[in-house]
């Protein structure tokens, strides 16, 4: 299968796309593979009057030595899915 083909798929459908692993040594390529999405997203014509797809940044470390602690950027998730069901 053309795995470019089933991502360009998925992006059509998508209302939220969010880029993992986005801490680290991994978080250059983390922009580099957001600012890519958000270049394709322009491309698309939006499914609704109301939203335009967005792309985020998302680690799954906490921010601090305390394990307990949420990164911002899942609220950031959440505030987003709640923001667009409204």
């Amino acid at each position: 299968r053309d795995i470019q083909g089933m991502k360009k798929g998925i992006v059509e459908i998508a209302d939220l796309i969010v880029v993992n692993k986005a801490d680290g040594a991994l978080l250059p390529k983390a922009r580099h593979t957001k600012t890519d999405y958000q270049h394709a997203l322009q491309l698309l014509r939006p499914k609704y009057s109301f939203w335009n797809p967005r792309v985020l940044l998302c680690s799954s470390l906490p921010p601090t030595t305390d394990v307990s602690a949420v990164d911002k950027s899942i609220v950031e998730i959440w505030d987003n899915v709640c923001e667009f069901k409204k």
